[in-house]
């Protein structure tokens, strides 16, 4: 035995070795791993790795959640036999009791029949979806190990059995090794351990040293195939997922979304190497072009993945069936492949993404909610905007938009006279008999380009801050709002963004406040991830999760809800999978009386976001969208983002069927709810 005990320490060090490898690969990109709030970090990581509620949204995820397990009861058998290997009188029982050690054999025989159902369930998945799920032989030979480790196990226990002893009273609790093992005949040593002799001739020794030497070696063979294929998750997972988050606030909210760039920093570095009259190809740049500009997160996600196929089975783009779009998972394994040579270029020659998949995200979100270690995808889209919109590379059709904001401080040129109408609200005079709690939080409205242009959103603006001054609240905004630059950021345009964020960042200073609210979803996820510091992000908040947030806390009634028959609604990607209120806003629009048919954080965005709406490539998204609603037989779509509306409404009109109409969840909200 003690010849399979150095095959196994053979095989830990090739293992270490490539996973040395790999570590240097993570570290050769841009520093982003970040460990503040690390009793946060740690939290997150233990309960999404041992809860794996993700996993489990799927009735076929339980068989992973009992593999999972397995690997942590069996960790303690694989260790007790590779002493064994060495120390052949050694027993755990003598460690732990008898009484324990027994226990703990039970717990594992039963954890291996339910691991080999899990292994058949999984197999018999990859079978049925053998042409839409990516198999690799790798995988069947996890599988197979995976069995085998199991069998031994129970194999073991067969003999252990037949040996008899004291620390056999276990038996009684495994009928089925207890029937294998009266065929054998028992061996009791003198010292009445339930260990075999070295040397002895018999059929319960040989069952004990074949399945023993067996479950090392299949274990010795799983630890050299991890570094080298899909399942190196099992060891990058935990530190993914301490790293999951970009940072968080002091108030303990994860803030997410793509590294910000330092313009100042980079416009000091540009002017630098003008002085040093470096050569093109040496001066700085934004975003990322080559494997070592991405940021170490990114690289570290690639070698997380579990290629499960969860992101791109989310992926708008992949549902629509958009030409050329892959889905997030053929990413992160090209990227995974790259990341063998620092300077290997992403946009070049074989790209990381194609062309028509990195302008056509959605960036929606819906892949970073599926991922089950994860996984932030949007982020690297946005690195390689950068890289393209820096080197002029971006669709011509965005020079528009970006002359736009810079002069009229809108995506569409309007004047900037014409921003400020809707603000008449904030001076109207207030009904007679209007009853006005004293509030303590000074609001700032951010309107947000759809608020002050579009009249349909005006309106809804509006009624807002009528319904905030009824309520006691003091309001205030600006004159000198201009776009949140929320589409620029998007798109890669990060001077243009710092702009935009440079002159609302000086109006919010001027008017002092408690809270910003808008109502739209864009506008809040912008400034309360892009805005202020890291440290100290703005306090930001869509009109809904203000709502939902006073509904949790007892201080919102419903007056009457709505016809439950006639809305139902499609939340935003904003709010129902980015928002740290997901699950409130849901519970509201529910208390509200309108329809929500579908887990939010799975169903399917309009294909207005990233940028997508003035872009006009997301229509294909929009009508499969649209058509799903209509399925639901409701006479008016209810939603709570005014681009979202649009793209909504826009393909009703294509299909049809121009008697569904849209309303905004924030105009219900208002006429139907109070503030207690």
């Amino acid at each position: 035995m003690t010849v399979f005990f150095i095959l196994f320490c053979i095989c830990v060090f090739l293992s270490c070795v490539q996973v040395g490898l790999h570590v240097r690969a993570i570290r050769g990109g841009r520093a982003s791993l970040k460990a503040d709030h690390v009793w946060l970090r740690v939290r997150h990581t233990l309960a999404a790795a041992l809860g794996q509620h993700k996993v489990r949204e799927r009735w076929w995820g339980y068989a992973h959640v009992i593999i999972v397990y397995a690997f942590i009861v069996f960790l303690f058998a694989t260790v007790e036999l590779l002493i064994q290997s060495v120390v052949p009188t050694f027993d755990i029982g003598d460690v732990v009791g008898l009484k324990a050690a027994g226990i703990a054999h039970l717990i594992q025989t039963y954890f291996a029949y339910m691991t080999l159902v899990a292994v058949v369930i999984l197999g018999v998945r990859r079978l049925v979806r053998r042409h839409t799920l990516r198999s690799t032989w790798e995988a069947w030979v996890i599988l197979g190990l995976i069995a085998l480790i199991m069998l031994t196990h129970l194999g073991v226990m067969v003999a252990v059995l037949s040996n008899g002893g004291e620390g056999a009273w276990f038996g009684r609790y495994m009928p089925i090794e207890a029937y294998f093992a009266r065929d054998l005949s028992s061996y009791a040593l003198p010292d009445g351990t339930v260990v075999f002799a070295p040397g002895v001739d018999h059929r319960a020794y040989l069952l004990y040293m074949l399945c023993a030497a067996l479950h090392i070696v299949c274990v010795s063979v799983f630890l050299v195939l991890i570094p080298r294929g899909k399942h190196l998750h099992i060891l990058f997972a935990f530190a993914n997922l301490f790293f999951e988050h970009r940072v968080y606030d002091d108030a303990g909210n994860p803030i997410d979304g793509a590294e910000p760039v330092d313009m100042a920093a980079f416009e000091a570095s540009l002017e630098e190497a003008a002085e040093k009259d470096l050569p093109e190809e040496e001066w700085p740049a934004l975003g990322a072009s080559r494997v070592c500009e991405l940021p170490s997160r990114m690289l570290l996600n690639s070698f997380s993945c579990t290629q499960c196929q969860r992101c791109t089975d989310a992926c708008p783009m992949v549902a629509a069936k958009l030409e050329g779009c892959e889905g997030p998972m053929a990413t992160e394994i090209r990227l995974r492949a790259m990341c063998a040579r620092a300077d290997a270029k992403l946009l070049e020659d074989a790209p990381l993404t194609a062309e028509r998949e990195l302008w056509a995200c959605t960036q929606c979100g819906a892949c970073e909610r599926a991922c089950a270690v994860g996984n932030k995808h949007t982020p690297r889209i946005i690195e390689l905007r950068r890289a393209l919109q820096y080197r002029e590379m971006h669709p011509k059709k965005l020079n528009e938009i970006f002359r736009h904001i810079e002069r009229a401080g809108n995506p569409w040129g309007y004047a900037k006279a014409d921003r400020n109408v809707w603000q008449s609200c904030l001076s109207d005079a207030l009904p007679e008999d209007a009853q006005l709690p004293k509030q303590t939080q000074k609001i700032f409205v951010f309107a947000g380009c759809m608020g002050a242009y579009d009249r349909a959103s005006r309106r809804t603006l509006q009624d807002m801050v009528m319904f905030l001054r009824r309520n006691g609240y003091e309001v205030c905004a600006s004159e000198r709002e201009i776009c949140c630059g929320e589409v620029l950021q998007a798109v890669g345009n990060e001077a243009g963004f710092d702009a935009c964020k440079k002159a609302n960042m000086a109006e919010f200073g001027k008017h002092p406040h408690d809270l910003i609210l808008t109502i739209c979803p864009h506008c809040a996820q912008v400034l309360r991830e892009r805005y202020g510091s890291e440290k100290e992000p703005l306090c930001a908040m869509h009109f809904l999760e203000f709502m939902a947030e006073l509904w949790r806390t007892g201080r919102l009634r419903m007056r009457d809800a709505v016809n439950s028959g006639h809305y139902v609604a499609h939340v935003p990607c904003g709010l129902g999978k980015k928002s740290y209120w997901a699950r409130e806003v849901v519970s509201l629009v529910r208390a509200l009386g309108v329809d929500v048919p579908e887990d939010v954080s799975q169903a399917h965005c309009c294909g207005g976001g990233g940028g997508q709406y003035f872009l006009e490539t997301g229509r294909d998204i929009a009508r499969m969208r649209a058509k799903e609603l209509d399925s639901f037989g409701k006479a008016e779509v209810a939603t709570a983002c005014p681009f979202c509306a649009q793209m909504i409404s826009s393909e009703f009109g294509v299909m049809g069927r121009k008697h569904v109409e849209t309303v905004d969840l924030v105009a219900l909200l208002v006429e139907h709810a109070e503030i207690i």
